[in-house]
């Protein structure tokens, strides 16, 4: 994946798993865990960028989280492959009506009143790669 990114001159751009699985399928690149459908092109769409997020997770899942990220970078963790450098993270989402609550206390929330207040103001996480060449 990361050569791909590479060839096709996405290096240091951010990638959603959309993009990653737009890639996937202009290069002919197969998603593990991913299913034929007969679904709409739509539903197939979301089902390939959820299966791809899913792979993201598993891949990595056993890499620590980097210490002191930016801000806006949740659960930042990098993975260096020969010459190239992978980050993950996740990101609130842009959009939506801005926080009216610290963030760290909206994923404490755990009664049905609270979660509902931050689905309303609290845009979804998503996940977010970049590849980096060290040369």
């Amino acid at each position: 994946m990361a050569l791909k990114v590479d060839e096709t001159g996405q290096l240091g751009a951010t990638l959603q798993a959309s993009d990653i699985g737009d890639l996937c399928e202009e290069e002919g690149i197969s998603i593990p865990g991913l299913r034929d459908s007969k679904a709409s092109p739509f539903t197939r769409r979301e089902d390939r960028n959820k299966q791809v997020g899913i792979n993201l997770k598993k891949f990595f899942g056993d890499i620590p989280p980097v210490n002191n990220p930016p801000p806006e970078a949740i659960e930042l963790r990098a993975l260096e492959l020969e010459t190239y450098e992978v980050e993950r993270w996740k990101e609130r989402a842009s959009g939506g009506t801005p926080a009216k609550f610290p963030l760290a206390l909206a994923e404490e929330l755990v009664s049905p009143e609270l979660a509902e207040m931050r689905k309303k103001y609290l845009p979804p996480l998503s996940d977010s790669i970049q590849v980096r060449d060290f040369n």
